[in-house]
């Protein structure tokens, strides 16, 4: 609406400016009209640098996400090429490419994602189950988090040693967190908390974790609290 009415007045200033051509001085010094002329030209001039400003960002951005997609694609093609490999592969890796899958959906709800990695060791792992199940595990983050709304959305997602030969690969969030009750059949088939959920998700996650000689691991101080899910993998023997 703004940019009609601007566009309006454009077109009158310039029907103005036209009719007292012969004049123009005298228009600018005595009309009123005239005397608000250069005024309005000159908001009207920072009106339109700020939309050619803002048009530059929205292109930027729309380039970045296009890119973005570019790699999600090849991340996909990639992973679908290697399914049922077990290979020697750095856990970091994996997380941030899971990010890179799974970062749009909560950067657009406003999620905060917090990094803390204090483990270099390689696992032995399938990339693709391991992605399958970090992805799920950040998006039943996102929507824990978007369902308790809480004032500082906030997803940490860290990298540690669990044990010997093993390797931990958590997902923190300060969403509606777990009823007690609920923490012993989080990963029963068909079980969910979720109006829509179908309770397969965690199901699948944790079979394809022990698949990999792994475990999947819950924890919740309860409602309203927040959740954290460990992925626990074996590390790649040493050479």
């Amino acid at each position: 609406l703004v940019d009609v009415i601007a566009d309006e007045v454009t077109v009158k200033s310039v029907e103005l400016i036209g009719q007292h051509r012969g004049d123009l001085a005298g228009f600018l010094a005595n009309d009123p009209r005239g005397k608000a002329l250069p005024g309005f030209l000159d908001r009207l001039t920072g009106h339109l640098e700020e939309e050619g400003r803002t048009l530059v960002a929205e292109m930027d951005s729309m380039a970045r996400h296009v890119e973005h997609l570019k790699q999600i694609v090849t991340t996909q093609q990639g992973h679908a090429r290697m399914f049922g490999v077990i290979e020697t592969l750095r856990p970091q890796t994996l997380l941030d490419e899971a990010l890179q899958l799974a970062g749009g959906s909560l950067e657009r709800h406003g999620i905060a994602v917090e990094r803390a990695i204090s483990s270099g060791a390689p696992v032995n792992a399938d990339r693709h189950r391991v992605l399958q199940i970090l992805v799920n595990l950040l998006r039943n983050a996102k929507q824990a988090v978007t369902e308790h709304n809480p004032p500082n959305r906030k997803v940490r997602v860290a990298l540690a040693d669990s044990g010997p030969g093993r390797v931990a690969i958590s997902v923190t969030d300060n969403g509606v967190g777990i009823a007690p009750e609920n923490l012993s059949r989080i990963f029963q088939h068909g079980f969910t908390t979720k109006k829509s959920g179908h309770g397969f998700g965690l199901h699948t996650s944790i079979l394809a974790a022990r698949e990999m000689k792994g475990d999947l691991l819950v924890r919740s101080d309860g409602v309203g609290h927040g959740a954290t899910f460990t992925l626990e993998l074996p590390t790649a023997p040493l050479a």
